[in-house]
């Protein structure tokens, strides 16, 4: 089974191999982070598609196994991100998640067209922060759109 800890150390490890200061000083913050975990900070790391796909696999894993009760993640101001990891994201992120942050991450519609799909079966989600994307102004109006049906949920883009 897996429990928050290793889910730390996992996260710790993909930051220590990113190796930049920043990455670096999160991984030591995760290492020694308590066993319970409902908030994950990943602002501003360098972080690739592959960091984030790992992270959000091992997420995913923690979620099935009820044992990661997270409710808070920002992965905002890594602009790798992109695209391939929105996907990654909207297809394995526990539904737990209440708040997300993804502010200038470099993701483009397809990747927020995935995203919009995340949102509408996340039945906890209460606010989503992604401004500062390639968003087209169609995009744009189905955000819109969602938060019109669903004026419980902050979405600011």
């Amino acid at each position: 089974m897996t429990n928050p800890k290793s889910i730390s150390q996992t996260i710790a490890t993909i930051l220590r191999a990113i190796g930049s200061e920043k990455a670096l000083q999160k991984a030591a913050s995760l290492a020694l982070s308590a066993t319970s975990m409902n908030t994950l900070h990943l602002r501003d790391l360098e972080l690739t598609p592959a960091a984030v796909t790992t992270i959000v696999n091992a997420l995913k894993q923690a979620g099935e196994e009820n044992n990661l009760p997270i409710q808070a993640i920002s992965f905002s101001y890594n602009s790798q991100i992109g695209d391939e990891a929105a996907i990654a994201l909207a297809s394995h992120l526990p539904p737990s998640i209440r708040e997300i942050g993804l502010v200038n991450c470099g993701i483009s519609d397809t990747g927020g067209r995935a995203i919009l799909e995340w949102m509408n079966r996340s039945p906890q989600l209460r606010m989503i922060c992604m401004e500062e994307n390639h968003f087209s102004a169609k995009l744009r109006q189905k955000l819109q759109a969602f938060s019109h049906i669903n004026p419980q949920i902050l979405v600011v883009y």
